[in-house]
């Protein structure tokens, strides 16, 4: 049997219909269109920020690489708002060995590369009940906003669609870790920093 694919056969492994972004993301980025009111997936993602020194001494962005995890079912619980948190002071290998984590895995965060550009890339697996899916999304960044929790978490973004049907618009929020160091040595190798963050997914 084909896996399925296109917008609106996702399913969560928990309904999403009460989820709602939080406050501080509606008043940063004021979403406003009605199909951002229910996410149609709500992910944990956990990996690595990418960095390369250049030639002034700066870190620069490069990508990053994260295993994505349904975390539906832990919407409105007493640890939601603290996820990211835990999974970063976690070893990042250690918990994405872990089967109990492992079993929520569905899809892959990174970065493809076509003439000179790098983008966000998302492809899902399986949905949030474990039902073939194969369905993906490139995006572009469109805002980023520094992380209300701190200077050392990466940026919050606003992505939107520019191929693929998995989602029309990304939130990546509550971050945690993944911030490079102010300067660098040029010519060093590049840095891979662990991080964590929440990404909502509306279609």
């Amino acid at each position: 049997m084909e896996p399925k694919s296109g917008r609106g056969r996702l399913k969560p492994a928990c309904s999403l219909r009460d989820a709602r972004l939080p406050s501080s993301a509606i008043q940063a980025f004021t979403p406003c269109r009605g199909e951002l009111l229910h996410p149609s997936l709500l992910l944990l993602g956990i990996g690595v920020q990418n960095y390369t020194c250049d030639s002034m001494g700066n870190y620069s962005s490069i990508g990053a690489v994260a295993t994505l995890f349904d975390v539906s079912c832990l919407y409105d619980t007493s640890i939601f708002d603290s996820l990211t948190l835990i999974a970063d002071d976690m070893s990042s290998q250690t918990l994405l060995k872990t089967q109990a984590i492992q079993d929520y895995a569905i899809g892959h965060h990174f970065f493809v590369g076509a003439n000179g550009t790098s983008t966000p890339h998302f492809v899902i697996n399986k949905d949030g009940r474990g039902s073939s899916i194969k369905d993906w999304v490139n995006a572009k960044k469109l805002i980023n906003i520094p992380s209300t929790d701190g200077s050392q978490n990466v940026d919050w973004l606003e992505l939107n669609s520019t191929s693929g049907e998995l989602a029309r618009t990304i939130y990546r929020l509550s971050t945690a870790g993944g911030q490079p160091p102010s300067t660098c040595t040029p010519g060093n190798a590049t840095a891979a920093l662990p991080y964590a963050a929440l990404y909502w997914f509306f279609e």
